[in-house]
This record gives structure tokens, C-alpha cells and sequence, in this order.
């Protein structure tokens, strides 16, 4: 009793603060989060609350206001992201959940809070207590949940429904899964008076089978991957609104937790994830190495993940600093590189290990901005800035022509070093967004399929995004899974 009634009464419940955040993201992760990375982001949020704590304390000589003070600003940083995802899950106030709406509302809460500790002389012990009760009871039910899910758990057991069983005789081959962003399709491209022929044809050489007719199910990329991970329509329209901010976070979690990659984890196979949507255990292709481990995963939900996230983008998209325009098209560009040199070097040295593999790659191309023209110099953007209709056209053309190129040549490196065993599925989310286009058209896009041995007649003319991996674990996995209609909602 002697140690609780210390407890409840401590100045330093910033503490509990920082471990809730903590074990929070125990549970929610699981095993994605290693010791090490549990122990070094306690050891320098632990540090930076005794900052905060001493910093304060040393002006005002107010232990109570100090503590206080640090454990408002340690919440507002920690629990930024899950305050904005909160906000997010409501339709009529998910406008408010964005970034730069969000940090507005805090910044002025935060005023009000430091006008109120400066002012008011006395804070109630009561309140105190209370703050601590509070955290010492939520660090109880997470540690509880800890344990809980530890005795509890089965890794054996398929969650994902009588539709998906384990295939314990079937062959595991290395699966890819590319994205080419707004890659248009045949009938697209006809419109444009551009002839994609000598591409299908260098796919065929190799094996490939381009699916006549094929489309995305939605014009956004969001969405459309959302409805193919989750092999199902996700009650989107496709004339959604960019404002739609409830329904793409929306997305985004469906994307994350989605059964498609949970069944590949089922089957045996790890998960390689070079694109932007954090997949569950496999977060986004820029990691933080700083002090090693999954260390993202934690701060993903913090105030600096979500500004280093959308800051960059917000202030080139307003075209408020050439600096951030050029990170940008940088980290564009050099994702494309990494993502696909990476992707080869892995699976040569996976040949070795035979540990089957799901790797999903989104590569930033043909879409805008267009960077590259199709030799692959790279196209200054005051150039860009000044384009017209028929420009930025002409220009889409020129930096399809240079991915028709780049990814043949990876093609190439990644069947060598598979040994021709890789399956590839060779995709678009959509097609161009160009103004000019047709609605339907931009959802005419490319889907090619190289499995070694397969009967490709299953991919059907008019075949759509959402059957994708239905048919695909059909074929690989022996699973009897109904095809949706192909439907644009």
C-alpha cells in the first residue's frame, strides 16, 4: 500500500505516459517489434520526459506544473497519430483529421494549456491522483493483454475463413506483385495514337500473358489497392472526391491489415514491402536505421511520423518551397531505384535461403509529376511548370516509353536471379488521370501475369483488379475461391 500511495501521488507521470505508449504498441504489433527497439525508444522518451520535466521545473520551481507539462506535451507527440485516426473514422469530421487542420487545433489547445499552468497557482492533488489511477490502470489491461495473447494464440489456425486453407504440398515460388502507377491501358494508349505493341511483345518473349480488356475496379490509387488486398469491393464509388478524407484513411487501414498478405504469412512466406502503405509486420520502403530494429513502427503514430510523412508533400503541392518540390521528385526517383536493385539483390541471396517471399513494389511511374523522358534524362520542372494539355501528354508518353524500359530490365535480373521460378504480377492501379480522358478510361490499365506452368487462360478478357489474387491463389495454392463481378462501383 505504502508503494501505490507513492505512486498515485508522483509528479512523474509522464513516465506511465511513455509506457503505455510502449506496451500499446506491443499489442499492436506483436512480434514485428523487437527487444531492442522496445528498450531504445523507452531509453530516449524516458530522457527526453526528464528534459521536458527539468526544463520546466528549473523556470517555475513547480514540480506538480512541471510534471505536468511533460506529460502534456509527451501525450501530444506519442498520441498525435492515433487522435488523427480517431478523428479520421468519422465521416463528418475526418476534413478535421488531417494534418494541417489537426496541428492548428493542438497548437491553440496547447496555448490555452500553458496560459492556464502559468496563471493558476494551485493544481488539485486530487487531479494528480487521478492521472496516475488512470495510466497505472491502462498499463495493467495492456500488460494483461500481453500476456493474454501470448498464452492464447495459435499460429496454426487459418483466421481468414473457410475460403482460404494452408497448402502444405503445394510449391511456395517467390510471388511479385509490381505496381507501374497510372499505367494506362491498350485502349488508352490507342486514344493517344501511341502503339504499346512492341512492349506487349517483349512481355510475351518472356513468358508473360497481357490480359485483353483488363481494368481497375476504381480511378484511385487508395482505393484500388484497398479492394485488391482485400479481394473485395470496399463500398467506395469510383467519382470519390480527393476531400474524402474518412474513406482514404479508411482505405489505408484496409491496406494495412489486409488478408491477402496475411494468408502469404500463413503459408510461410515473409513479406517485402517496397511502397509507400505500411502492410502489417512489413512497414514502408524509407525505414529509419538511426538506431536500428522496427523502430518506424512506433514512430509512424507519433506527431514527427505523421508531419515527416505529409509536410513535405503539403508544401510542394502548394509549390511553397522549391527545396521540398525537389525532395519530393528525389524520393520519387530514388525509391524507383531502391525498390528495384534491392528487390533483385534479395532474391538472389533468398535463391540461397529458399525462404518463399511476397514481395509487393509500387513504383511512382508513369505518373505524374513526369521526370524522366524516354531516354531517361531527367526534365527540369520549370520545364514541367509550363506545360499545356498536349505537353503534359506528350510528356506522360515519353516517361512511359522509359518505364517500358526500366522494368523490362529488371524483369530480366529478376528471373535470372530466381532461376525462372518467380511468379510476377505486372500491374496498374489505374490508368492515366490526364485531363481530356474519358472517367472510364482511367480505369483501362495493365495487367500481365508470368507464373511458370500456368494455365492462362483462367485470366479472362475483361478480367478486374479485385479478382487478382483470388484467381492467383486458386492456381498456386489449390484454393476454390469464387471470382466477384467485374464491376466498376
Amino acid at each position: 500500500m505504502f508503494l501505490l500511495n507513492r505512486l498515485i501521488k508522483s509528479n512523474y507521470h509522464f513516465l506511465w505516459v511513455i509506457v503505455f505508449f510502449i506496451l500499446h504498441g506491443c499489442n499492436e504489433f506483436g512480434s514485428s517489434i523487437s527487444l531492442k527497439t522496445v528498450v531504445t525508444f523507452f531509453i530516449i522518451l524516458s530522457i527526453s520526459g526528464w528534459l521536458l520535466f527539468i526544463g520546466y521545473n528549473f523556470v517555475s520551481s513547480n514540480k506538480l506544473k512541471a510534471g505536468l507539462f511533460a506529460t502534456v506535451l509527451l501525450g501530444v507527440y506519442l498520441f498525435f497519430g492515433a487522435v488523427q485516426d480517431f478523428i479520421s473514422s468519422f465521416r463528418s469530421a475526418a476534413k478535421f483529421g488531417t494534418t494541417p487542420y489537426l496541428l492548428s487545433i493542438i497548437f491553440c489547445l496547447l496555448i490555452c494549456f500553458f496560459l492556464v499552468l502559468r496563471t493558476k497557482k494551485n493544481i488539485p492533488s486530487k487531479f494528480i491522483k487521478y492521472l496516475n489511477l488512470l495510466f497505472l490502470l491502462l498499463n495493467l489491461l495492456e500488460v494483461g493483454q500481453i500476456v493474454t495473447s501470448r498464452t492464447f494464440s495459435s499460429s496454426n489456425r487459418s483466421d481468414l475463413g473457410n475460403d482460404l486453407r494452408i497448402c502444405d504440398s503445394c510449391k511456395k515460388p517467390p510471388v511479385y506483385l509490381v505496381i507501374l502507377d497510372e499505367y494506362s491501358g491498350k485502349h488508352t494508349l490507342q486514344f493517344f495514337q501511341f502503339n504499346n505493341s512492341p512492349f506487349y511483345q517483349e512481355l510475351s518473349q518472356r513468358g508473360f500473358h497481357v490480359v485483353e480488356n483488363s481494368f481497375a475496379n476504381y480511378p484511385r490509387t487508395l482505393l484500388s489497392m484497398a479492394s485488391m488486398f482485400n479481394m473485395e469491393y470496399i463500398g467506395a464509388k469510383k467519382e470519390l472526391l480527393k476531400t474524402e478524407h474518412y474513406t482514404f484513411r479508411k482505405a489505408i487501414k484496409q491496406i494495412e491489415k489486409n488478408p491477402v498478405t496475411d494468408f502469404f504469412k500463413k503459408q510461410g512466406y515473409e513479406i517485402r514491402n517496397y511502397s509507400f502503405f505500411d502492410l502489417k509486420d512489413a512497414p514502408a520502403m524509407v525505414q529509419n536505421d538511426l538506431w536500428g530494429g522496427n523502430i518506424r513502427f512506433y514512430l509512424n503514430q507519433t506527431l514527427y511520423g505523421r508531419i515527416q510523412k505529409s509536410l513535405p508533400k503539403f508544401l510542394a503541392r502548394k509549390k511553397i518551397s522549391n527545396f521540398f518540390i525537389e525532395r519530393v521528385e528525389n524520393d520519387f526517383l530514388n525509391g524507383i531505384d531502391k525498390s528495384l536493385a534491392e528487390s533483385v539483390e534479395r532474391e538472389r541471396q533468398n535463391s540461397i535461403l529458399s525462404k518463399p517471399t511476397f514481395t509487393y513494389i509500387h513504383l511512382n511511374m508513369p505518373h505524374a509529376p513526369y521526370l524522366k523522358d524516354s531516354l531517361g534524362n531527367r526534365i527540369p520542372e520549370k520545364v514541367r511548370q509550363a506545360y499545356n494539355v498536349e505537353e503534359k501528354q506528350s510528356a506522360y508518353l515519353q516517361y512511359l516509353v522509359y518505364c517500358n524500359k526500366r522494368i523490362l530490365k529488371w524483369i530480366d535480373e529478376i528471373l535470372i536471379a530466381s532461376e525462372g521460378r518467380a511468379v510476377i504480377l505486372l500491374m496498374s492501379d489505374h490508368g492515366t488521370a490526364l485531363s481530356g480522358v474519358h472517367t472510364d478510361r482511367g480505369l483501362d490499365n495493365l495487367n500481365a501475369i508470368y507464373i511458370p506452368g500456368a494455365d492462362y487462360s483462367k485470366w479472362y478478357k475483361g478480367f478486374s483488379n479485385v479478382n487478382q489474387f483470388r484467381l492467383l491463389f486458386n492456381e498456386l495454392f489449390k484454393q476454390n475461391m469464387e471470382l466477384k463481378p467485374d464491376i466498376t462501383p
